[in-house]
């Protein structure tokens, strides 16, 4: 059987979503050391792949993070679960407050 070479997140509720490419990659995870190859992965169920315009995201008067996806921001609660993720600190884009509170809250990212 051959080996599945894409990249997939686990998320929180256990399920695998695809990282579209590269730059998605790039734009959310510290660097390429942190994959890590799990023959398991294709028994896991999949969701939507995260989309090509994903990112870490946080308002210029709030500390509180966010992951971007979907047109749906879930608040990423601790420096614990940014970690857990391989999540990238420096990546994280730094949005005019008014915008991060109007976009729709979904679950935390845990």
């Amino acid at each position: 059987m051959p080996r599945c070479t894409s990249v997939f997140l686990v998320d929180s509720d256990g399920y695998r979503r695809s990282v579209p490419n590269h730059l998605t990659y790039n734009r959310l995870f510290r660097g390429w050391q942190g994959l890590v190859d799990d023959p398991d992965l294709e028994l896991l169920p999949m969701r939507p792949a995260l989309s090509t315009s994903v990112m870490l995201i946080r308002g210029e008067l709030s500390p509180v993070l966010y992951l971007l996806d979907h047109g749906l921001k879930r608040c990423i609660p601790s420096p614990a679960i940014m970690d857990k993720y391989w999540f990238a600190w420096d990546r994280i884009e730094v949005l005019k407050q008014f915008l991060v509170d109007t976009i729709p809250s979904g679950r935390p990212w845990l």
